[in-house]
């Protein structure tokens, strides 16, 4: 999946599928998905995503960086990340940390957290018109079908297996009604883990918001095919 104009992100993974000979596979780069938080009592943190990006540019890795940081004073505060699916990942600190919320990758700030005692509620589970599967010869996608928009607060959709699983996800797009989460693209490369789907697999979905929690659960529903 692309850059999108709101975040694109690429959801797709190094070993899916084979390389093809005449491309040069791309690289993986970490990419804040929420760059500034205000995290409600009940826990969240600053979304990081990945991203594949051109061979021409440095390969950085997938969402979690272990020398990123908050600032605190001279040092860095070990941040604690949660991963809620290959390629996605959640930074976010200890509860009564001193810090000044500005999470970095040992030079530039990235994004800014802050904590608060604010009570937001979840989001509900996804509602869904299915789940389709569409292959082509250098292509392969997994497409998630609402009924209806997207919540405000949904930056990021997640597929898991009917064990809880994680095995993908695609980032949302304001009033989008089909979102991604799965692809393989040609040269793109995926987050290390990411399990690939399709027709026929058991699959449940759950939201990602702003702040880095997931919301209930879909029932398991069976992808298939496109028509």
């Amino acid at each position: 999946m692309r850059l999108t104009a709101v975040l694109a992100l690429t959801t797709l993974v190094a070993s899916a599928s084979p390389v093809d000979a005449k491309c040069a596979m791309d690289h993986l780069q970490p990419i804040v998905i929420t760059k500034e938080v205000a995290v409600p009592a009940d826990g969240g943190g600053i979304v990081v995503g990945t991203q594949s990006v051109s061979y021409h540019l440095p390969e950085q890795g997938d969402a979690v960086q272990k020398d990123w940081g908050f600032i605190t004073g001279r040092d860095l505060l070990v941040p604690v990340i949660r991963v809620l699916a290959p390629g996605l990942a959640v930074y976010s600190v200890r509860p009564n940390a001193r810090t000044t919320g500005e999470l970095t990758d040992s030079t530039t700030v990235v994004a800014k957290l802050t904590l608060t005692k604010n009570k937001v509620a979840r989001l509900p589970a996804p509602k869904l018109v299915g789940v389709v599967h569409e292959d082509s010869e250098r292509t392969q996608e997994i497409q998630a079908e609402l009924d209806g928009a997207p919540p405000t607060d949904a930056v990021a959709l997640v597929v898991f297996d009917a064990r809880r699983k994680a095995k993908s996800w695609g980032t949302v797009a304001a009033n989008a009604t089909t979102i991604e989460v799965y692809g393989h693209h040609k040269c793109d490369v995926l987050p290390n883990g990411t399990i690939a789907s399709k027709a026929g697999d058991k699959v449940m979905l759950a939201w990602v918001d702003k702040y880095g929690r997931l919301s209930a659960m879909t029932k398991v529903l069976t992808i298939q095919v496109k028509k």
